[in-house]
């Protein structure tokens, strides 16, 4: 059996990571732009979401080239998606009187409170998600079609996979998370695409919270969570465990937001959810690397053993000549 290929990795400087890493970086920095915003602390909740954005960017320009359309559009939905919310938060510091005070750094909106100057970002901050949706929509439609053609043709369908789209280099061929196909019936699809489907549910619950329908707000977080203790299931990788803690963690927070008139409590909830998601995101930073160098340990060992007889028996007839042993191959 052929060796999985390597992990696809990028240089930054003198550092090399792997793009699972740089995964982590970016779910890390969005954990920290949610945190810093329920703490309604400006000053961490502007750097937070500006170091967000740029490492969605670099997330998504490391892919570009080696991932499959699918890939590229989901991730091209989470940067409309955290742009939107970005100006969301913006709208929010600036002229947004929050009823509930969770600390001392918090002396209100820091343009004044508007309603009419909130108001006003609406339409760009609702723009930005349609964008995203509509991309996701066109991309599953144009799937539904290739598929309905495939299976006519009696072909077995494989959504998300690099060899569906033509010619490429291989490299996007494999899962970063060790984890093959995801068989749904009639078709299957490749775990880096199944992995992000959950972007579609988090953008419409984000659109509801921001329009206040409650309700609707938590069955799209239900979803998103299904998708994601799924994805955990297959792949057992902390990254998801952190990603359903986020989850959970703006679950509550919207709870508190619209149903439970900003309560203390259930704003404390919200930062003890997604203060744990943020130290499970940043415990599991650079497992993948070191991951990748142990994994070189048994093959130095398997090549140790191999070379033993050999030494053994060079060594002996040193002996048997009196001359001195090596220690060369060990």
């Amino acid at each position: 059996e052929a060796p999985p290929p390597p992990a696809r990795t990028m240089q930054c400087g003198p550092i090399k990571l792997s793009v699972q890493t740089v995964s982590d970086l970016t779910l890390a920095a969005w954990i920290l732009k949610d945190l810093s915003w329920c703490l309604l602390c400006a000053p961490l909740a502007a750097f937070a979401t500006i170091e967000a954005i740029f490492a969605a960017v670099v997330c998504l320009l490391l892919e570009w080239q080696r991932a499959t359309w699918g890939v590229r559009v989901h991730g091209t939905a989470e940067l409309l998606w955290l742009l939107g919310n970005s100006c969301w938060i913006l709208a929010e510091f600036l002229w947004d009187k929050k009823e509930v005070i969770p600390g001392p750094w918090y002396h209100g909106p820091l343009a004044g409170a508007s309603a009419e100057s909130y108001d006003a970002w609406s339409p760009v901050i609702l723009f930005l998600w349609a964008v995203g949706i509509a991309a996701l929509i066109g991309y599953y439609a144009q799937e539904v079609s290739r598929c309905g053609n495939r299976q006519t043709a009696g072909r077995q369908v494989v959504v998300g996979d690099a060899s569906e789209e033509g010619p490429n280099d291989g490299s996007a061929e494999f899962c970063d998370y060790g984890v093959g196909n995801v068989n749904l019936g009639s078709f299957s699809v490749a775990f880096d695409l199944y992995s992000r489907v959950y972007i579609g549910p988090w953008i419409v619950k984000d659109m509801f919270w921001f329009l206040e329908f409650p309700y609707c707000t938590q069955l799209c977080g239900v979803i998103v969570l299904i998708s994601i203790l799924d994805c955990w299931r297959r792949s057992k990788s902390m990254f998801f465990v952190a990603e359903g803690l986020w989850v959970l963690g703006n679950m509550m927070w919207a709870m508190n937001e619209l149903q439970l008139s900003d309560s203390f409590v259930g704003l404390w909830c919200a930062v003890g959810l997604l203060t744990a998601a943020l130290v499970v995101a940043l415990s599991n930073l650079g497992c993948h690397d070191r991951g990748q160098a142990s994994e070189k340990l048994p093959v130095a060992k398997a090549e140790a053993l191999a070379a033993l007889p050999k030494y053994c028996a060079t060594n002996s007839d040193r002996v048997q000549e009196g001359r001195p042993t090596s220690s060369v191959g060990l």
